[in-house]
């Protein structure tokens, strides 16, 4: 007999929504035109591409998909984000609390090391950014906040972030890698800059993007191709992209009904863990998403 199993590993990979599945496996089979040709079936390809670019838009409530650029996942958001504004400015000051992912600690000590100042933000007891009393660094500014905590599952004050990069003369910038679609984001109410990660929200493993304002100091980390507005060289990955799309239009339309669900499940969880196993301790905030 086999064993029966729940999968709660969500936020490391989650599982192909079917819709996905069906429009990645159409793409595999039936799409090989790179959208960057100029015959009609790159054209085709360059279509479904657009499209897929104004879905992941309107999920971040962006009012131009010029925004958006297709990465290879939540990581390479990341890196070319805070490493793409650093070497734009040249020099500054950036803001981060000491319980950032690892993607955006490592490109935060890169720029450290060429020359940039770091100011800690310090946290609560339950992982929430106290912006109070946090004094404004020299130069130009980044102040890079995580949406939802990848271990604690803290959801952060993205208007509070807002408020603090305005009073220092910053930009901000948003990793939504681990918090997009489980808690709603507008990026029209403050963000610069906005990382993705696709599979966590039912997309293909590989599927990412990051969603830069108009205007914002940004240079390219990838280049040897004109590829996503000169922004991101190499063929775009089509069929993980066109998922990516497919996947953040199931959001705009149902991202409602999946919260609602994922908390009824994640406090009936949590309730009986710590109810049968009394040595269980909950670390990190209340359970809720809101």
């Amino acid at each position: 007999m086999s064993e029966e199993r729940i999968y709660l590993d969500h936020t490391s990979g989650g599982m192909l929504l079917p819709s996905v599945q069906r429009e990645l496996l159409r793409f595999l089979v039936e799409v090989q035109a790179a959208p960057g040709g100029g015959h009609r079936e790159a054209r085709e390809a360059r279509e479904e591409l657009e499209k897929a670019r104004q879905r992941v838009a309107h999920f971040l409530g962006a009012k131009e998909s010029e925004g958006v650029v297709f990465t290879s996942g939540g990581t390479e958001a990341v890196q070319s984000g805070i490493r793409g504004w650093g070497e734009s400015v040249g020099k500054g000051t950036l803001y981060l609390s000491e319980m950032e992912h690892p993607a955006v600690e490592s490109a935060v000590r890169r720029l450290e090391k060429n020359g940039f100042t770091v100011v800690r933000v310090p946290v609560d007891g339950e992982g929430r950014l106290k912006w109070d009393g946090v004094k404004a660094g020299s130069g130009v500014g980044l102040v890079c906040v995580h949406l939802a905590h990848h271990d604690l599952g803290t959801v952060q004050s993205i208007s509070d972030a807002r408020k603090f990069a305005e009073k220092v003369g910053a930009k901000l910038f948003v990793d939504a890698t681990h918090g997009a679609g489980w808690v709603p984001l507008d990026v029209e109410e403050g963000a610069d800059l906005v990382a993705l990660s696709g599979h966590r929200l039912g997309a293909p493993k590989g599927s990412g993007a990051l969603w830069i304002r108009s205007g914002f100091p940004w240079k390219a980390q990838l280049e040897g191709g004109r590829q996503e507005g000169d922004r991101r060289a190499g063929t775009e990955n089509l069929p993980t992209i066109v998922g990516f799309g497919v996947a953040a239009e199931e959001w705009s339309e149902n991202g409602k009904s999946f919260r609602s669900e994922a908390q009824k499940a994640q406090k009936i969880l949590a309730e009986e863990i710590l109810k049968k196993i009394p040595s269980a301790k909950l670390h990190g905030p209340k359970v809720g998403i809101e």
